[in-house]
């Protein structure tokens, strides 16, 4: 990365190296006026809300103004409605923009379900619009869409009509979803990515193709059962950084590979003579 390239590392000692760097690069939609103020992702919006408390009055963090605003949000998944929630919740009249229909939205039904009851309507994406003074946004052009053809993930494709929807808007939240974090993918030309920019791995070992054989863990898919897909690469993790310490005996037994797996009981005892606490006498 920015403080210790891949190579460094492996010179410093580091007979494997774990890269977790994740997918938490917010998604926007480079259309014009994105730059403007009032613009932000749903990531920042619900960290600040939620975390850092914006809508409490003892707090400082800062926030733009929701109560009474029109508001939208951009997205068809969970976090859209989240965020849609959450800003109907702090008084926001709140629209979701979405360019397919509400049948197609990836979103579990029941989290759709609890957004429509909270008064949240429905509508589809194009450029935003702003005082050329304040740079704060204050409308936004929509395009109507319809569905044409199926795509490659067998959802039918939507195209514009050409017509535009024009909308007041005060506050813009991009619901579209997290890239993977680009600092290694730049840094370290040697590895191979995919178009989404996680790091390519051989199947079921979580370890990269290339020489450097690093094992790496590629961001999972924020689709039900999410939960179930991520421990399953974390076991795959596990057993990609335990083959290279251990290997199975005649017996069938687990045992150290000598050279690579240091002296585990010999660790353990030193760092329990550390951990001993005095004895504190009754008297």
């Amino acid at each position: 990365g920015k403080t210790a390239t891949l190579e460094e590392l492996k010179r410093a000692g580091f007979w494997k190296i774990f890269v977790g760097t994740g997918a938490g690069l917010p998604r926007f939609m480079n259309v014009p006026g994105e730059h403007m103020n009032g613009i932000l992702s749903a990531n920042e919006f619900l960290t600040r809300v939620n975390l850092m408390k914006a809508h409490l009055e003892d707090y400082d963090t800062p926030l733009p103004e929701v109560k009474g605003r029109q508001v939208i949000v951009i997205g068809g998944g969970n976090t859209a409605m989240d965020a849609a929630r959450t800003a109907r919740r702090l008084g926001g009249n709140v629209t979701i923009v979405y360019r397919r229909t509400r049948e197609a939205m990836p979103v579990r039904r029941e989290e759709l379900h609890h957004a429509l009851e909270e008064g949240i309507a429905l509508r589809a994406p194009r450029e935003f619009i702003g005082d050329d003074k304040t740079h704060f946004v204050n409308s936004t052009n929509l395009d109507v869409m319809e569905l044409g053809e199926p795509d490659a993930s067998g959802r039918r494709r939507p195209v514009a009509t050409g017509e535009t929807e024009a909308m007041q808007v005060d506050l813009v939240i991009m619901a579209l979803g997290n890239a993977s974090n680009p600092i290694v993918k730049d840094a370290e030309p040697g590895l191979k990515t995919s178009k989404w920019g996680t790091i390519e791995i051989r199947p079921g070992s979580q370890e990269t193709p290339s020489p450097m054989s690093t094992p790496a863990v590629t961001p999972t898919a924020a689709v039900p059962p999410r939960s179930a897909r991520l421990v399953m690469a974390r076991r795959q993790r596990a057993r990609s950084l335990a083959r290279y310490r251990f290997r199975r005996t005649r017996s069938g037994r687990w045992s150290p590979v000598p050279g690579v797996t240091p002296n585990l009981a010999r660790r353990r005892k030193r760092s329990s003579r550390k951990s001993c606490l005095p004895r504190v006498s009754s008297s």
